[in-house]
């Protein structure tokens, strides 16, 4: 696809102004490091899918055993090999594509965001942070991620004051990256998204289609169809 493309042209060129604009530079970033120490672009490809298949599957484990310690380690890794043996999920990672990595990110982050609240380790308390930050330079939906970790810090961290200073910390750590691109997409480009904020309200015909998907839940759909009213009830 156009993403994939851009994603070589970087990595192949090494030329700047061959980085994407407006979406994901982390993947032909890594990519370009790869080749540059003399690894062949396909190699360099499957190396960081592969790489990135084996962090998701060992952080999925080590999360599964962290929540059940009393539950079964087979169990537990074999939910793990499952969730990596998902269709979309192989797919993902037979491409030149940005989510392996973003999720590899996401599900580190996660651990060490876990482990700092558990232990209340400030290192890895900042490294969740960086991981975060790090996500969105392959995907803007990292951003969530912050948000959640800001909002956990809120929670979980006590006293509020020094909850309030964790949670400041951790937000401006992992937007650090994601400004920078920001910037870089301004300075090349104009904008900084490539974005407009339109004002687009939920038409009733939306409402009614998500009804009628929630409904089919416990009401056959055949039933919906020749009652078109019910979902609204």
């Amino acid at each position: 696809g156009p993403d994939s493309l851009s994603y070589f042209r970087y990595p192949e060129s090494g030329a700047i102004a061959d980085l994407p604009v407006h979406h994901g530079m982390l993947l032909p970033l890594v990519l370009r490091g790869l080749v540059v120490f003399g690894m062949s672009l396909s190699t360099a490809v499957v190396l960081v899918n592969a790489l990135s298949a084996l962090l998701i599957a060992v952080t999925s484990y080590a999360l599964m055993r962290r929540g059940h310690r009393d539950g079964s380690r087979l169990v537990a890794f074999a939910v793990s090999v499952v969730g990596v043996m998902g269709l979309p999920f192989l797919e993902s990672h037979a491409y030149a594509m940005s989510e392996p990595i973003f999720l590899a990110l996401v599900f580190c982050g996660s651990w060490c965001l876990i482990r700092a609240l558990d232990t209340t380790s400030f290192r890895m308390f900042l490294l969740a942070s960086l991981l975060f930050g790090l996500s969105c330079l392959a995907r803007y939906a990292g951003v969530v991620w912050i948000f959640t970790g800001t909002c956990l810090a809120l929670v979980f961290i006590q006293p509020i004051r020094r909850g309030l200073g964790a949670a400041v910390i951790f937000g401006s750590v992992g937007m650090i990256p994601l400004v920078g691109a920001l910037a870089w997409n301004r300075l090349t480009s104009g904008t900084s998204t490539n974005r407009t904020l339109n004002l687009e309200p939920i038409s009733t015909d939306t409402i009614q289609e998500g009804l009628a998907t929630i409904t089919s839940w416990f009401i056959p759909y055949r039933i919906i169809l020749e009652y078109p009213s019910l979902p609204w009830l």
